[in-house]
């Protein structure tokens, strides 16, 4: 059976992977990055942990949330705050209230990291996803039994 392929190794891509993989599918992620993560960036700047992209996230699924613990319970993530300060020219200060924000001490990018853990992931510039007149699936002329584009819509348009 040829391998799943998922093109994307962000927060979306790595689960996805992770899932298949745990149902007992083979499967690759393919990313042009040179490290998983996607818009979940961090980088050391003065020896602290900076996030680039996504700062904080928020849980509503409970299957996310059971993740969500686990992560907590290894310190990989830490409940914020619930509550911002709004400041608006003219107004006095303000805030507003949501839900949970949740943080990473280690920067967000480490949440990618546990995820690709037992992960194939390979670098690489996908150009095509194609599929042949027989209907198979092809990424960059490489079999895939099914082909997964987690990425932003303008971006795998790019590659069908």
């Amino acid at each position: 059976m040829d391998s799943v392929i998922v093109v994307g190794a962000g927060i979306a891509g790595l689960a996805c992977a992770r899932t298949l993989g745990e149902a007992g599918l083979p499967v690759t992620v393919v990313d042009r990055g040179r490290k998983v993560g996607g818009r979940m960036a961090s980088r050391r700047l003065q020896d602290r942990p900076t996030d680039l992209g996504a700062a904080f996230f928020t849980v509503s699924d409970p299957r996310f949330a059971a993740v969500v613990d686990d992560w907590k319970d290894r310190d990989l993530a830490r409940p914020w705050t619930s509550s911002f300060t709004v400041l608006d020219a003219g107004q006095a200060p303000g805030s507003t209230s949501g839900p949970v924000r949740w943080g990473t001490p280690g920067g967000i990018r480490t949440l990618a990291e546990d995820l690709a853990h037992g992960v194939l992931v390979e670098q690489g510039q996908v150009t095509v996803v194609s599929a042949g007149d027989d209907g198979a699936l092809r990424v960059d002329g490489r079999p895939a039994s099914a082909v997964v584009l987690a990425m932003p819509d303008p971006q795998a348009r790019v590659l069908l």
